[in-house]
């Protein structure tokens, strides 16, 4: 059974991201470059590739390069993927917020809080939007935001966690080819 796209969807002006990724976009077909998406969802590329762009900021969706073949030094093609885990996650937000707040303060639950609504983010970044000035909240915010870190209520980011488990496996098929 098809699924319908909702109208109220469409008619929003604001709906770049959810075109993107649901209901023809890319959740539906897995791993998929980015042409094939403008096809699939009808923005265009620059919009896509910005919604992209925004979608991995906030670990929804993971990105693998491939090598260019010729070994020209020229990029290969981009291959994006929804993190289905991740986009799940999301529900579970606000009981984050509450937890981190319960256990930490209202510090802490401002800078989940914060995290959540911008993505990946520095702690310089995360005081910046804020807007701390107190001078004793500047130096309580880094070590609530260590503490956060220290609690696994945050996690650092690598540039592993923005390759899909899919991408990880072809590439050590690849490397195991290459060592025949």
């Amino acid at each position: 059974m098809p699924i319908r796209q909702n109208p109220r969807i469409r008619s929003t002006p604001n709906n770049a991201l959810v075109r993107l990724v649901l209901p023809r976009g890319i959740a539906a077909h897995g791993r998929l470059l980015l042409p094939k998406i403008v096809r699939l969802t009808g923005l265009k590329p620059r919009t896509a590739h910005a919604c992209l762009i925004v979608l991995i900021q906030h670990s929804v969706v993971w990105f693998a390069e491939n090598e260019a073949e010729d070994g020209d030094g020229s990029r290969g093609d981009t291959f994006y993927e929804v993190n289905v885990e991740e986009v799940c996650m999301r529900l579970r937000f606000g009981r984050f917020v509450e937890i981190a707040g319960e256990a930490f303060g209202d510090e802490a639950s401002g800078i989940i809080k914060c995290i959540l609504d911008h993505g990946k983010l520095r702690l310089p970044a995360v005081i910046d939007l804020l807007q701390v000035t107190d001078a004793k909240k500047k130096n309580s915010h880094p070590s609530t935001f260590h503490t956060l870190v220290n609690s696994h209520y945050l996690t650092p980011t690598s540039c592993l966690l923005h390759t899909s488990p899919k991408d990880k496996l072809i590439a050590l098929k690849e490397a195991e080819k290459r060592k025949l």
